[in-house]
């Protein structure tokens, strides 16, 4: 799923946030017949494990923070340590495909 916030910047809103962490929920309870919901995986639950592990591993601090420059700080710190790790991979030569 695509979520469009309609304007630059506007994921870093800690609102904006929140809402397809409810819809996960909801998502993730889907169970009809044989059909079901495995694993979803989200950029909510990207942000938690990271607010998480900056807060002393702390399980209270699996949450989306509440301010918005801490978003863009902690996405930033995300978006940074994934680079170094892919330039620094075997990949980075670009002869083969690779994520960090």
């Amino acid at each position: 799923m695509v979520i469009d916030t309609g304007r630059v910047d506007g994921l870093y809103e800690p609102g904006i946030m929140k809402k397809p962490d409810q819809l996960q929920h909801e998502f993730g309870a889907y169970e009809k017949g044989d059909v079901f919901v495995g694993k979803i995986i989200s950029l909510g639950e990207i942000l938690k494990e990271i607010n998480r592990a900056l807060n002393e591993d702390r399980a209270d601090e699996y949450t989306i923070p509440d301010n918005r420059d801490l978003i863009a700080q902690e996405f930033l710190l995300f978006a940074t340590r994934a680079l170094t790790t892919w330039m620094t991979s075997p990949t980075a030569s670009f002869r083969a495909p690779g994520l960090p």
